[in-house]
């Protein structure tokens, strides 16, 4: 039922990269939700449709981290209880290979292309430190970059983006507190939204919404917010937890998602 709320469920289409992205990350093959390894390399091929794909390569580790002697003095006690295998090791370093693998060898292919051609002007985003064609694009095309979306006629792209940013941040710091995730021991608890093996999701959901807050475009997040599973997680702590907001979140979800329909199928803003 939760799906059916998102705010922009008819951009989900199957023909759209972000309705592939979440299908992989909350659907019955993502590594995140489903133990079965054959379908996680599934997912992880299919997250490299996106290049915020990227920001999943923690996840292998994270999952695996618990058997690992060195990384477990690092973590929390109460979230890495498990004694260490090689074989995990292993494991998550070729998961996390998957998903970096055609990152890597597109800026490879693209800086052979551009930059390694001595018979013509060398573009200046290969003399940077990391030669990335992608951030360069982005930087100079979309103006991504820190705080530079952060101007009065991009108001309304924040206050139609903040439902999204708020639920996130509000269901994040409820579980960060209630887990006490950064203190050495933490209490047990049976709540489902106080479950340890949620914190991975908490952490990634609220470093992907700081860099589109800061550093992007905003309002993208009512899009990539559809492949966090902890957005539906939040979704329901709100439905549980505050009726009142819930109801309010249902009616704007409903009305954005007909807006956002008009407006996508007119080829008009926001993306």
């Amino acid at each position: 039922m939760l799906l059916f709320l998102n705010p922009v469920l008819a951009q989900l289409t199957p023909l759209r990269r972000h309705a592939l992205l979440r299908s992989g990350a909350v659907g019955p093959g993502s590594p995140l939700l489903c133990p079965r390894r054959h379908l996680q390399v599934q997912w992880l091929l299919l997250g490299r449709i996106r290049p915020l794909g990227v920001a999943h390569t923690p996840f292998p580790f994270w999952k695996n981290g618990s058997r690992f002697s060195s990384l477990c003095s690092l973590l929390i006690t109460h979230i890495c209880p498990f004694q260490p295998t090689t074989r995990a090791l292993l494991e998550s370093i070729l998961l996390t290979s998957i998903i970096i693998a055609p990152f890597v060898v597109y800026h490879l292919y693209t800086f052979t292309l551009f930059c390694l051609d001595t018979s013509a002007t060398t573009p200046e985003w290969c003399d940077r430190a990391f030669p990335s064609i992608y951030s360069y694009v982005q930087a100079k095309y979309w103006n991504i970059g820190f705080l530079r979306y952060w101007t009065p006629s991009q108001l309304p792209n924040f206050l139609i983006a903040a439902p999204t940013i708020l639920l996130i941040c509000a269901f994040s710091f409820h579980h960060l507190k209630e887990t006490r995730v950064f203190t050495v021991t933490a209490d047990s608890t049976e709540h489902p939204f106080e479950n340890p093996s949620i914190t991975p999701h908490v952490i990634h959901a609220l470093i992907l919404t700081s860099i589109l807050v800061f550093a992007s475009h905003t309002q993208i997040i009512l899009r990539l917010a559809a492949s966090m599973p902890l957005v539906y997680w939040a979704a329901a702590w709100l439905f549980l937890e505050h009726p009142s907001w819930a109801r309010l979140w249902v009616t704007w979800s409903v009305l954005w998602s007909m807006i956002s329909t008009i407006l996508w199928a007119a080829f008009l803003p926001p993306a």
